[in-house]
């Protein structure tokens, strides 16, 4: 297709279609610049996008490449296959720049933010929901996970490969603008950050509101500092709280 030839698409709508892998393979996400909406329902699409193959060209400036650098809203509903956001994630790649709200409903994700630098990028995100995704045992993905197949195929010492992705990984996640937080029915869930050390920050600086419904192996939101000023109250079920260790300062409220 030609480099131009979905510059007017804006929002994309895929409801069924089990013959829908991805919506976009290498390249041909570059089609897919000006996409404001995606929604994927019902099918057996296995990952959104296969960076394999993808050209980065060598002279970039330090931010990097931009994926999908419009999208602003991501709905994933009922997708049975849907066990990674997308395949080999390369260096130099900056995605979800603009995203401001992520609903993912009913898919057998480990983890919604792999690689964990993704977590990073999110500077616009405003509302994130994740509800019954029985395997998701973190929001954020684990560190091991960060290090590359090309990494894989080139290093074989055990401790040289802690040390990439050590060194990938920032000890730091912020969320500029994330207001609304929702996490329901993820009966796996043990932490927002996944098994990250304790010595990680996690700061929320607008977050006002957070659901923590059905999630029984969660006891603490994140395994490191978490810094949430705004943060008052939180909205849950007696049976969650019984086990959840609360914030600092926050006061619960069940409902």
């Amino acid at each position: 297709m030609a480099s131009k030839s979905l510059d007017n698409l804006k929002s994309m709508h895929l409801y069924h279609g089990d013959s829908i892998r991805c919506i976009a393979k290498a390249d041909t996400v570059s089609l897919l610049q000006n996409l404001q909406t995606l929604e994927r329902w019902w099918g057996n699409m296995e990952f959104l996008i296969d960076f394999e193959g993808l050209k980065v060209p060598n002279m970039l400036s330090k931010m990097g490449l931009e994926i999908l650098p419009k999208l602003e809203s991501l709905n994933l509903f009922a997708c049975p296959r849907l066990t990674h956001i997308w395949r080999n994630f390369p260096k130099r790649v900056r995605i979800f720049q603009s995203l401001r709200s992520i609903r993912v409903d009913y898919c057998p994700l480990n983890y919604l933010f792999y690689p964990p630098s993704v977590a990073t990028m999110l500077i616009s995100l405003e509302e994130l929901k994740v509800r019954r995704c029985s395997k998701m045992c973190g929001v954020i993905g684990e560190e091991d996970e960060e290090v590359s197949q090309e990494d894989n195929a080139q290093q074989h010492d055990a401790g040289k490969h802690g040390e990439i992705a050590q060194e990938r990984i920032s000890k730091e996640f912020v969320f500029l603008k994330l207001n609304s937080l929702w996490l329901e029915d993820l009966e796996n869930l043990r932490s927002f950050g996944g098994s990250h050390r304790e010595d990680y920050e996690f700061k929320f600086p607008l977050l006002s509101k957070l659901f923590i419904m059905s999630c029984p192996k969660l006891k603490k939101l994140c395994s490191g500092n978490l810094d949430a000023p705004l943060l008052k109250e939180v909205q849950t079920t007696p049976r969650d709280i019984e086990n959840f260790e609360a914030p600092v300062d926050l006061k619960e409220s069940s409902s």
